[in-house]
């Protein structure tokens, strides 16, 4: 039986060189389009103090089945297409629920 838990999504991107401005863009862009979407709950985008193109993004989920159909999801599919070639290697996504 799937779990309805509550997730919290960590997605890591490393930005390529000269590519900061446009990407943090879209990645907030992504971010909006999101909390719109059904299950979202909350989400908070960050930097690694010490390098600015280590970007983090943290989003809770009702469910994981939620998080599921929003990486699915057309509209999650268009911008991080737009971020994919700006990134020095692909996402990373960690996801993790209480206990």
């Amino acid at each position: 039986m799937e779990s309805l838990k509550m997730v919290q999504v960590e997605v890591d991107r490393w930005v390529a060189e000269g590519m900061l401005d446009e990407a943090h863009k879209l990645i907030r862009e992504l971010r909006i389009i999101a909390s719109g979407y059904p299950g979202f709950l909350s989400g908070s985008l960050f930097q690694r103090v010490e390098d600015h193109h280590h970007c983090s993004s943290v989003s809770r989920w009702q469910s994981k089945r939620d998080w599921d159909n929003w990486v699915a999801s057309e509209a999650r599919h268009t911008i991080a297409s737009k971020i994919s070639p700006m990134l020095d290697e692909p996402e990373t996504v960690v996801i993790f629920e209480p206990f």
